[in-house]
């Protein structure tokens, strides 16, 4: 699968860094936690950053929503009920927010077999990108136990004027986008495949068009 993260093992200490979470929230993976969310009419608080510094007010802005359960995406009302109707190995949503001439993009793919998941973040005007963030999740065993958490790489960017993203964040997470210490040299860590986005503008994220109306 392109862009997504391969699972790799090892990596000590994540445990303490989630101690402190609900043990509710613990048991769930990152696009579960998203979809409790959705439910609870509770957006993360990641979006609502994202979508402060692109300008869209999610509350007000124009919403689309759509699943890909397939090789083509379909329109509905709401994402509460994602992955219920899935057939493949693959499944991603999306939920676009238009407000005047910007775009606010925010999609989830799940490699339902392998269990890697990423959320992709995307900012537009006049349907060029901005901003765009993204989060790869693998599922890896925690040293010197039998137990295995949720170890994601977030990375952020910025579009500079000459057309070209700089890179203004880089860190590891656990399952709840909290911080956890950047592994030593000897560990295994989970990398993304790209260094920057490889998607400039509205036709290169392959969305509909009429999600733009």
């Amino acid at each position: 699968m392109k862009n997504w993260l391969p699972v790799l093992v090892l990596f000590a200490g994540l445990g303490n860094s989630i101690s402190s979470a609900p043990q509710n929230i613990q048991q769930k993976d990152p696009f579960s936690r998203y979809l409790a969310g959705i439910k609870s009419n509770q957006p993360e608080s990641a979006l609502v950053r994202f979508a402060d510094e692109c300008g869209v007010n999610i509350n007000t802005a124009r919403p689309h929503f759509a699943q890909l359960p397939g090789n083509e995406w379909k329109e509905v009302k709401s994402l509460s009920r994602a992955l219920e109707d899935q057939e493949t190995d693959f499944y991603g949503t999306v939920a676009v927010w238009l407000q005047t001439n910007l775009v606010l993009v925010e999609r989830w793919g799940m490699d339902l077999e392998s269990g890697n998941e990423a959320r992709k973040l995307f900012c537009l005007k006049d349907q060029r990108i901005l901003l765009a963030e993204e989060i790869d999740w693998a599922l890896v065993d925690k040293k010197g136990s039998n137990r295995s958490v949720w170890l994601g790489y977030e990375q952020r960017w910025k579009m500079k004027p000459d057309g070209k993203y700089t890179t203004v964040l880089t860190h590891y997470v656990n399952r709840i986008e909290q911080p956890v210490p950047t592994p030593g040299p000897d560990s295994d860590v989970p990398y993304a495949s790209y260094i920057s986005p490889d998607v400039y503008n509205w036709d290169d994220l392959k969305l509909p068009d009429e999600f733009l109306k």
